[in-house]
């Protein structure tokens, strides 16, 4: 199987734009954004370069993320990923940013994933979003989900906290409340869960 993974909130228990935003003095109307994108109340194009724009990230800036993402991994990733591993193929689909994500990428060794990437002047300052990347757009979990679906064509479960995870119409969608608990994602789910070691035991019943 192809079991697809979600970042923020789910391989590691921060969000990564909520401490960007942290960082720039402006962590609570950050959240507040973050918030009701997560539980769909406004749309993800709306508030992906909204946010940004609030932030002005720079290159230094999402260095720090991408330590604080390690520094938090969520209890027992490293232990599920090996384990599913072993007889099924592990992606990552996150709407964060590259020069953070590749860290625990490479820390949790998944090979093949995908996320957003930010643009930035010879000084590191921010320019902007590479918007040929489709995952800043309603829907671009979905568009990522169908080209790891190409890539292997067999049953594909996506694993997330947040209704893009919903959305990226996996066959089965396994909702991660063990950080955030959302109520409007949750209740449409396939399975929710509060521990990453539970997911083993629900894919070997499928």
């Amino acid at each position: 199987m192809n079991i697809v993974f979600d970042l923020d909130s789910t391989l590691t228990t921060i969000e990564g734009i909520d401490e960007l935003g942290k960082l720039k003095n402006v962590g609570t109307e950050i959240e507040v954004l973050t918030n009701k994108a997560m539980n769909g109340e406004i749309s993800l194009e709306e508030v992906f370069k909204l946010r940004l724009g609030i932030i002005q990230p720079n290159q230094s800036d999402l260095q720090k993320i991408a330590e604080k993402y390690l520094e938090n991994v969520t209890p027992g990733a490293y232990e599920t990923v090996a384990e599913l591993q072993k007889e099924h193929t592990v992606y990552m689909v996150t709407g964060g940013y590259y020069l953070c994500a590749k860290e625990i990428a490479d820390a949790l060794q998944i090979k093949t994933w995908y996320s957003n990437r930010l643009l930035f002047d010879n000084s590191g300052n921010y320019l902007g979003i590479d918007e040929t990347i489709p995952l800043w757009q309603n829907h671009g979990k979905a568009f990522c989900v169908s080209e790891i679906r190409k890539l292997s064509p067999q049953k594909t479960i996506m694993v997330g906290d947040g209704h893009s995870d919903l959305e990226a119409n996996a066959d089965i969608f396994i909702c991660f409340a063990g950080v955030t608990h959302r109520e409007s994602v949750a209740q449409h789910a396939d399975f929710t869960i509060s521990d990453l070691s539970e997911i083993p035991a629900i894919i070997n019943k499928l």
